[in-house]
């Protein structure tokens, strides 16, 4: 989350310096669209040095922020895309190119975010310098969502991560990460 927010501050100052309009402006743009015009994204080009899968989530939740339907998702982020990135969109068939669930796993896969990459993140992570316990488990519940979604699994993921994570942390620690002890 910490890694999130620093992203998206150092998008902020660069569109700010590039003099472009902030990332509020495309929703105004979106309600006075013409029908079958799709809004350009005010989001800097992913950039291959940083980590996909923050910046898919980032732009997830900038789409639902804008209140895009997921139909007009893929070809959003497809103009964010360049370089290595940009290929792997023009090489999917057309139709799977217009869905971005398909687009997705296509990017995650070519950037080796896989399962048992993701699985990995999960059971090798550890809390970063500064970041707090609740970032801490937020990144490891993503990683667990991950994991268990390029894996094809579809379960409670909370429900899941809480208690395999109330199993690992000491009862008095279990209340100030948002884990709430079950009563018995």
């Amino acid at each position: 989350m910490f890694e999130l927010a620093k992203l998206e501050k150092q998008a902020e100052l660069q569109q700010n310096s590039n003099g472009d309009a902030d990332l509020n402006s495309s929703r105004s743009s979106t309600s006075s669209r013409e029908p079958n015009r799709i809004p350009t994204p005010k989001m800097p080009h992913f950039d291959e040095k940083e980590d996909l899968d923050a910046y898919l989530l980032r732009f997830e939740r900038f789409a639902t922020a804008q209140e895009w339907p997921e139909e007009q998702w893929a070809l959003n982020l497809s103009l964010c895309l360049k370089g290595e990135s940009l290929r792997v969109y023009s090489r999917l068939p057309p139709d799977d190119s217009q869905d971005y669930q398909k687009l997705k796993k296509a990017l995650l896969k070519r950037f080796q975010f896989t399962e048992e990459g993701f699985r990995q993140k999960f059971r090798r992570e550890r809390p970063k310098k500064g970041e707090t316990s609740i970032q801490y488990m937020a990144r490891l519940e993503n990683y667990m969502a991950r994991w268990l979604e390029m894996g094809g699994i579809n379960k409670n993921v909370r429900g899941i991560f809480r208690s395999h994570v109330a199993g690992a942390v000491p009862k008095c620690m279990q209340q100030g990460i948002g884990i709430i002890p079950e009563r018995t």
